[in-house]
Parts: C-alpha cells; structure tokens; sequence
C-alpha cells in the first residue's frame, strides 16, 4: 500500500514502510501513546479508554517469593477490565508463537496471584515516576470514562472492586504489539479468541511510515472476527428502549439481580399509575418514573444501566423549588426518610436534592426506597 504526503507546495512525497527500531522503542511509544491499543477499533460504539496502571509489572507464582516474569504494561479500560500488553519487535529471535505462550502464562498467574492491593501499590509507584499523584489520575480518567456516572463512585472505590471481580471471573484482554504480525501468528491470535469465553486475545500491528518530512503510525486490529464478535453486548441501533428490551438485556449481561430489583421498580410505578420514560442509548438502557402535575412534571426515580458495574444506577431526584420543599423542616424531614444504604450519595443545590446508588446496595432496602418515594409523590401532590 502506498501512502503519500501533501507537502507545503502541493507535491507529494511518498511515505516508505518502516520497520520499528526494536522492542524497547514500541514500549516508549505505547508508555506515552495508549491509544495505539486502538481502542475505537475494539469497540466501535463505546470505544476503549485506558488508564494505565504499570509498567513490567511482575507476576507472581504459586512458588513463594519467585516471578513467572513481567508484563510489559498493564492497563484498564473504562469497564475496569485489565488488559496485559506484551510488545515484541518482529526481528525477535523467539517471535513465532512464544510471546502469545507468554501472555497466557501471565494471564493465568496475574489472575489468581494479583490482588487489588498489589496493583493499587504499583499504580501509585507507577505515577509517582512520571511526576504525578495516582488519586489524581484515577479522577480525571473516571471523569473521563464515566462522566455523568462518576456520581455513583466518586472514589473510585467501585472502580477497583470491579477491577477484582473481573480478575476473579477471567474477565481480562491480552494484547500482543508488534511491528509485523505475519499470517500464523494472525490465526493463532482469532483462533485464540474465538475459543475464549471471558478472554480477548488481540494483537495490534503498529506500521510505521517515514519520509524526509516525518514519520506516520498506523495501529491495525488484528483478532476481532464475526463470531468473535458475538462476545461483546450488542449495541442497539438508537430506538427507544422498552420494558422487554430492557429486561433481555439484563438477562443477556446475566445481571439477574439487577432484574429483580428493575421488575420490581417497574411493578411499583405501574400500581401508582406514573409514568414511564424510557431512554434511547445505545449500549445502556433507563428509564424514568415521572409524576405529571399541571404545575410540573418531575421525573422522582431514574434508573439506569451500568455495564462497568454489571447492575443499576438508581437515582432519586427531588425538586426543591416546589412550595413543599421550601420548607425547612421539610427538607430535614426528606432527609430523615431518605433509607440508610451503603454506598449512597447525596447531593443538594439550590434547585434540586439528588441521591446516588446502586441496586446491589439498594436491593435489601427496597421497601424502604418505595415508602421514601410514596411520601415523595405525596407531598408533591398535595
């Protein structure tokens, strides 16, 4: 494939296929580079963002204070799923199916020998090298990666107990990068990840392009094939979401008591006759219970879901311009009812009063949360 270069007097110069100078020279690059990870091509409707965790981590073993070896850079995406990367130069002595034979070792060692602790050591170590404090970094990345969602885990503190859980369960990516991936390699790689069921195995070729006016890098996904594909949640096309979508898709994230909890909200709004409204994203449904008044409408509950979580965000929202809750003591009284669940959140503003939290918190107190919001439509209706 040729590849040219528009110069300044709008001639072209032909840009040559390069190989990498060697392995360590890939490794500066991705160390200062993530996206060549080529995270849009991963997933194209929720493109993968990275936070990277460290670099040549070691692997611990069952044997007592010896290592399998070092990851060349562990990162995470946005679904807190860990992702080793192995890099290798295509001029490596031991190219041809060794450093895949690598990365599984590693994969089976880092996931039973890992703990949360350990990665969270070599986080802050990691970032205290390149001149900046972890507990920032992790903030501006979930800012990043969760947005509005960032309400639900302000901490990060949900963030690293999903990053366990997917230890746990095999959940993890493993990405070879390499200058050059020749066909077998390419095959060993889509047949790797067809067969695994939690597992990804990718490899990313990194083409480099040079002339005498500069160098271009050109990641290539290589791995992701159509029945490989089936893996990932399906995105929906961008309707609107309804009861029977929403609830199949809980069902396929096998997130059962998420739907306990969605049926039962859903049950409770309907035998009170409000609304529903129902959101239209692409790779997560919601929707709202809404009370309707002529002087307002005022959507008290939303509930949404969270693929980072695996379960659902619930979230109050209580006007506070209303007459009712101008009160001052109505106000303390909203807060007294509000249940007492781990994890929840709650914030005021002149306008309005919200609370945060998830359904495995809020599952054992549903009761309650029905009461709150009984007398929460009821004080604005009266």
């Amino acid at each position: 494939m040729a590849i040219y270069q528009i110069k300044e007097n709008g001639q072209l110069a032909e840009m040559k296929a390069q190989p990498c100078d060697s392995a360590h020279s890939l490794q500066q690059l991705l160390g200062h580079n993530s996206s060549l990870l080529a995270g849009e091509q991963i997933d194209p409707f929720d493109p993968r963002r990275w936070l990277s965790i460290a670099t040549q981590l070691p692997v611990p073993s069952a044997v007592y204070d010896e290592e399998r070896g070092v990851v060349d850079h562990l990162f995470v995406d946005q679904d807190a799923m860990p992702t080793l990367v192995q890099v290798v130069s295509s001029d490596s002595n031991n190219f041809w199916g060794l450093p895949i034979a690598k990365l599984l070792d590693y994969a089976a060692h880092g996931v039973s020998y890992w703990s949360i602790s350990y990665l969270q050591d070599h986080f802050i170590s990691y970032w205290r090298d390149q001149g900046r404090e972890a507990e920032s970094v992790l903030q501006d990345f979930l800012e990043s990666a969760l947005g509005a969602d960032l309400a639900f885990d302000p901490d990060g503190q949900l963030f690293w107990q999903q990053l366990q859980e997917n230890l746990s369960q095999g959940k993890i990516r493993l990405v070879l990068i390499s200058d050059r991936i020749p066909p077998p390699l390419q095959q060993l790689v889509e047949f790797l990840n067809q067969q695994m069921d939690h597992a990804e195995v990718l490899a990313v070729e990194i083409n480099q392009y040079a002339s005498d006016n500069g160098k271009i890098i050109i990641p290539k996904l290589i791995g992701i094939t159509p029945s490989s594909e089936k893996k990932s949640i399906s995105p929906r096309p961008g309707s609107q979401w309804d009861e029977v979508a929403f609830c199949q898709e809980l069902r396929a994230r096998e997130a059962t008591d998420s739907l306990v909890v969605a049926q039962r909200l859903l049950e409770w709004a309907k035998a009170r006759k409000l609304h529903l409204h129902w959101g239209k994203g692409r790779i997560d449904g919601s929707f709202s219970i809404v009370l309707k008044q002529e002087m307002g409408t005022y959507a008290v509950l939303t509930v949404g879901m969270s693929r980072l979580f695996n379960d659902l965000k619930l979230q109050f929202g209580v006007p506070l311009t209303t007459t009712t809750f101008q009160q001052e003591e109505k106000r303390k009284e909203l807060l007294h009812r509000f249940p007492k669940i781990q994890g929840m959140r709650i914030v005021e503003d002149a306008q309005s009063l919200s609370c945060f939290v998830s359904s495995r918190h809020a599952e054992a107190a549903l009761e309650q949360v029905f009461q709150t919001i009984d007398w929460i439509v009821s004080e604005l209706q009266a």
